[in-house]
């Protein structure tokens, strides 16, 4: 199954469509707007448009889309995240839970783990807000499909984790 995310993403952002393979070789793409590097498997395609990198592979399980916001701080780019994801996931599902404060590689960062709705198939959705050197917010979105999430959630935390600020 196929969670097709490109053509909803793209009107808030341009979507990435990453997946499985679990090798530690990579490549590191460096995300200017932001200031930070981000580590992409080998196995993986990767696009930049402006402020936005977006990462895949071919079985187009899961997506990650890694954007900078023009933001002050946190809470405006938590406000703005609900706004962007309600307009093209449905029914989201903190299942109660609140955001996760979190230091990334030394940058502040806020975690969400929630489900939802894409294209009326069930996904996981992660979401990171980083404050990043530049002083800007960098949002990060993965989504999965719902049946994928063990297979992929070990890589996954691996990209995510792999942030690192420009030296």
């Amino acid at each position: 199954m196929k969670v097709e995310l490109r053509g909803a993403m793209g009107l808030v952002v341009c979507a990435a469509v990453l997946g499985a393979a679990g090798a530690a070789a990579g490549e590191t793409k460096t995300h200017k707007e932001a200031g930070v590097t981000i580590w992409v498997p080998d196995t993986w395609k990767s696009t930049s448009k402006a402020d936005v990198l977006t990462i895949m592979d071919v079985k187009e399980e899961v997506a990650v889309t890694f954007v900078v916001l023009p933001a002050d701080s946190m809470k405006v780019a938590l406000a703005k995240l609900d706004e962007e994801l309600a307009k093209f996931v449905t029914d989201i599902d903190t299942k109660g839970a609140k955001p996760k404060e979190k230091k990334i590689n030394g940058m502040d960062g806020v975690l969400l783990d929630a489900v939802g709705k894409v294209g009326g198939k069930p996904v996981d959705i992660g979401v990171m807000i980083l404050k990043t050197p530049t002083g800007k917010a960098l949002f990060v979105l993965g989504i999965i499909e719902h049946d994928k999430l063990a297979e992929h959630s070990a890589m996954l935390k691996e990209v995510f984790n792999s942030l690192k600020p420009l030296k």
